[in-house]
């Protein structure tokens, strides 16, 4: 159902986006062409994406074998063991990564140097706040002992 749901949402966006609904109004023509043309993009590629997961678990759903197979790959200790250390290293390369943009960018626009360090904050503050709910979580303090 949430894929279904998902189809849904980006054929609407996509529509909004392919009828100009809502038109790109940034500055020049070929800015508001290209901010357009990357958001038809992008929707066309999420549509995609989210129809293929359709199908494949609609097929999942009429095969025992398949489903079993689907189970699985989705829940194989290696694969979950290997996401999360990918997890774990993308956030702290994407932090230092984000910090010398931002402080490349201070030298050519202000404003997105101001964008730079609010979405270099944030993403810390999720890192954080992540870090912080799964320490918790491990260390069992959430949990009343009697």
């Amino acid at each position: 159902k949430k894929q279904a749901a998902l189809v849904a949402c980006t054929m609407i966006f996509l529509c909004v986006a392919a009828c100009r609904i809502v038109p790109v109004q940034l500055g020049s023509e070929a800015e508001n062409d290209f901010v357009a043309g990357f958001q038809l993009g992008l929707l066309c590629t999420l549509l995609i994406s989210f129809l293929h997961n359709l199908l494949k678990y609609r097929k999942a759903l009429k095969d025992e074998k398949h489903l079993k197979q689907l189970y699985y790959q989705e829940n194989d200790e290696r694969m979950c063991y290997i996401n999360q250390q990918v997890g774990k290293s993308s956030m702290s390369i994407l932090t230092v990564i984000m910090l010398i943009a931002t402080i490349i960018t201070g030298y050519f626009n202000i404003i997105v140097f101001y964008t730079m360090i609010a979405v270099t904050f944030f993403q810390a503050i999720i890192q954080i706040a992540l870090k912080m709910y799964y320490t918790n979580c491990v260390s069992g303090e959430d949990i009343e002992e009697e």
